[in-house]
């Protein structure tokens, strides 16, 4: 039975942008900040800040840290002098949970600052950052130190603070305490409950409800500001305690202000409608878990000439459950965005892309322009792919007058008899402004193969190789040669690998790459950077 084998082959010629939205500090019982500079990755991206009045064999500490971490008590804790980075040697646990951290530690040998390191973790080598687990507990204490008597000294906690802005937990990570919880229950009782959110503050926490949400009054309008022309994202966080909430849906009206409004065909909730990637039109039904927190994302599109004001409605969460209705007030005043607010990752307004139909149609998209092919050389923004005539593939890549290949690119079939030969003129199949294919075709008395191209207009290229054998055949090798000039490949991403430096050699599997290895001759598995 003859068997046919498809190879395709992804050439992008593409720049992607990606962004970290950053949080912002605050102050709550304590104060919570970023430090002024990052300290050492391996300490972890969280400490407190303390204070220890005079020197001391014990020190007591008693912090109501409100964590929302899984299993605060496995972890070490290290605790610094800052003025000279030496480490107290002891470290005694006394109550430990997510709402409270109650440790012994000493001895302190002067008065003065103090970090407390609360979530130290493996820095993977090379990359930087988390990498494996956070540090085990490592309770060993000095002979005698945890029999000493007398009344420790107590150490203040001064302040919270994160390694970075993006690191902090403050304040959509800093729990309300169980009774905080069961008391707000008893204020106001009901299926589920809504806390509406302003989109600088996304919601981030599942199983624990933030310690800011205890200041809001159920059936309390939400207040967000916006400006003309922006897409305004903000958030409903659906809390259900007692039961699991299903079939969850929505329902906006219009926003009006006076005589002018915003109609509710321009309110949309990501988590239960949108566009697929066939530009179609689809909806879902939610459930929330029970005692879950489920946080629905809603769009706002404001024209560029709306008026300006305080735009009020309401957004009426359904389910099986019941209902319950949020009001919401949006303040837009200000200038125009001219980008809809997308250049500013905490307005979230790029969520609008999510549902969005460009490039759906067959049209060239701004600021792109026409895809040419001309003397066998595709061209696009400055960058060229010129084909050999006689394989289809890459003879050159140019970005920008810079040649990215050391040789063309080969597609090798290699049998027990030796590489395989095939030489065709390819066929122009279909040429617009939005893209170019071509298709090649070979064969001997083996074999049939026939190749695809298609480059559209922004610089993606697809190659797809289809391969009929005519009879039984022992293939050794079917691969591709990209030979890339050392001065311009330094860095290499895709086929197995992650982003590293590129390795002098790679040997990979359709499924499991083995090893790669780098410019010192070094074998290094494929999870590690080649140095």
């Amino acid at each position: 039975m003859k068997t046919k084998i498809y190879l395709i082959i992804f050439i992008v010629l593409k720049y992607i942008y990606i962004s970290a939205a950053q949080t912002d500090a605050g102050k709550g019982k304590y104060v919570y900040g970023t430090a002024a500079m990052p300290w050492a990755e391996s300490f972890g991206n969280h400490r407190a800040v303390l204070e220890v009045p005079k020197a001391a064999s014990v020190v007591s500490l008693d912090m109501e840290w409100r964590r929302p971490d899984k299993s605060p008590e496995s972890r070490r804790f290290l605790l610094v002098n800052a003025e000279t980075g030496d480490t107290i040697p002891n470290v005694k646990k006394v109550k430990v949970d997510n709402e409270e951290c109650r440790i012994l530690f000493g001895p302190v040998s002067e008065a003065g600052t103090y970090y407390f390191y609360y979530l130290p973790y493996t820095v993977q080598k090379g990359y930087g950052a988390y990498y494996g687990d956070y540090l085990p507990d490592s309770p060993v204490l000095q002979s005698n130190w945890d029999a000493l008597t007398g009344q420790p000294e107590e150490a203040e906690v001064v302040r919270i603070e994160s390694r970075t802005a993006f690191d902090s937990f403050y304040p959509m990570e800093v729990i309300a305490t169980e009774a905080e919880t069961e008391a707000y229950r008893k204020t106001c009782s009901q299926a589920f409950y809504l806390f509406p959110e302003d989109r600088k503050y996304p919601i981030r926490m599942k199983h624990y409800l933030p310690q800011r949400w205890m200041e809001h009054k159920q059936g309390e309008a939400f207040r967000g500001g916006a400006q003309p022309n922006e897409y305004y994202a903000f958030q409903i966080g659906v809390w259900s305690p007692d039961a699991v909430l299903g079939g969850l849906t929505y329902e906006a009206t219009d926003l009006v202000s006076g005589q002018a409004r915003i109609p509710a065909s321009a309110i949309t909730c990501f988590n239960t409608e949108g566009i697929n990637v066939q530009g179609k039109p689809f909806r879902k039904q939610v459930t929330v878990a029970r005692d879950s927190v489920q946080p629905l994302w809603f769009g706002v599109d404001i024209p560029q000439n709306v008026q300006l004001g305080t735009y009020t409605g309401t957004i009426t969460i359904k389910s099986e459950q019941g209902e319950q209705k949020q009001e919401i007030a949006i303040c837009i005043e200000g200038d125009v965005l001219a980008d809809r607010g997308d250049n500013e990752p905490w307005r979230h307004s790029r969520l609008r892309w999510l549902n969005s139909t460009l490039g759906e149609a067959d049209e060239v998209t701004r600021p792109y322009e026409a895809v040419q092919f001309r003397n066998s050389v595709f061209s696009c923004l400055g960058r060229e792919v010129a084909l050999d005539k006689e394989s289809l593939l890459p003879k050159q890549v140019t970005a920008w007058d810079t040649p990215v290949l050391e040789s063309p690119v080969r597609f090798v079939v290699e049998t027990a008899e030796g590489i395989k030969h095939y030489e065709a003129r390819y066929q122009l199949e279909e040429q617009a402004s939005t893209h170019v294919s071509a298709v090649w075709k070979a064969g001997d008395a083996d074999m049939d193969i026939a190749c695809t191209v298609r480059m559209e207009f922004d610089g993606w290229m697809n190659y797809v190789y289809s391969i009929v054998p005519k009879r039984e055949l022992q293939i050794k090798d079917i691969r591709l040669e990209l030979p890339v000039k050392n001065s311009v490949g330094s860095y290499f991403l895709g086929a197995g690998l992650p982003g590293q430096d590129t390795p002098a050699y790679y040997d990979g599997k359709w499924n499991t790459p083995v090893t790669t290895v780098d410019n010192h001759g070094v074998s290094i598995p494929v999870n590690k950077q080649a140095n």
